[in-house]
């Protein structure tokens, strides 16, 4: 019994599919670990009372491969996608062929067009619409640049990040009901995300602090989320690790789903370039 085929552009896809997947397992075990913990502290020279960062377990480094594995088979898939359309459109492969993604608009026009110069022209249209260059489509610049720094400088590091402080509005308006029985604030958490996601996350670092002369004790019930997340600080600004790599499969799984079209429907005989 014949398998079917399976084309390269989805291998691709579904590795780093795969990867991903098991990368979130082990996302949702480290944290079942309970790898971060928090502890009251007052500072003995301000007085200041604080909410401190205990890292009890620090995530994988090997991580930071898998996250490049998972750019690299998606930066890939977009480019054997160009092949297959070059294959079905009957054309001649060219010089440097490949999905085009560039910094600036003007650049892909000038450049990155000629890369796919031989495929359907609604294909070409299509890819246009994409606008893959940084200000039409960040998300796809910032895969095409990660996936060079990681090939060719150094691999993104992973880390832990402050994700948000939540407070619970009861506490934090419990000197205002003593002072004014007749007022009551119901008790509802609110979360506010910090300026400084402090990436990555180091032992002893404060997540929440009370000025000395403030009751800290309304806020003895704050909770601080903690998460991963990864980058260079320059392509990617610490962004929080899944969201941002499902984000990444399920930007080139829609290119794919909008091209493959022009590959399934092409003739059976190759036409002459």
């Amino acid at each position: 019994m014949k398998t079917a085929s399976i084309s390269p552009v989805n291998i691709k896809l579904n590795r780093a599919k795969r990867i991903l997947n098991s990368l979130i397992l082990d996302v949702q075990k480290f944290f079942y670990s309970n790898p971060y913990s928090v502890f009251e502290s007052e500072d003995p020279r301000t007085g200041d009372w604080s909410l401190r960062l205990k890292i009890n377990n620090n995530p994988p480094s090997e991580w930071s491969a898998e996250v490049g594995d998972i750019i690299h088979n998606l930066r890939s898939a977009l480019d054997l996608l160009i092949y297959q359309l070059f294959i079905a459109n009957g054309s001649n492969m060219i010089k440097d062929t490949g999905f085009p993604i560039y910094d600036k608009k003007k650049d892909l026009n000038k450049n990155g067009l000629k890369r796919i110069y031989g495929i359907n022209p609604n294909a070409i249209n299509i890819i246009k619409t994409i606008k893959p260059y940084r200000r039409g489509n960040l998300r796809l610049w910032q895969l095409h640049q990660v996936d060079i720094v990681d090939k060719h400088k150094i691999i993104i590091g992973i880390g832990g990040s402050h994700e948000s402080v939540i407070i619970d509005s009861g506490d934090m308006f419990k000197n205002l009901e003593n002072l004014s029985p007749n007022i009551s604030f119901p008790s509802i958490p609110i979360g506010i995300r910090p300026a400084d996601r402090q990436f990555p996350l180091k032992d002893g670092d404060i997540l929440f602090s009370v000025k000395k002369g403030n009751d800290h004790e309304n806020f003895k019930n704050t909770k601080n989320k903690l998460g991963l997340s990864f980058g260079d600080g320059k392509i990617i600004k610490y962004e929080p690790l899944v969201p941002t790599l499902q984000e990444f499969v399920g930007l080139v799984e829609d290119i794919i789903n909008k091209l493959q079209p022009f590959i399934n429907n092409a003739p059976k005989t190759p036409r002459n370039s």
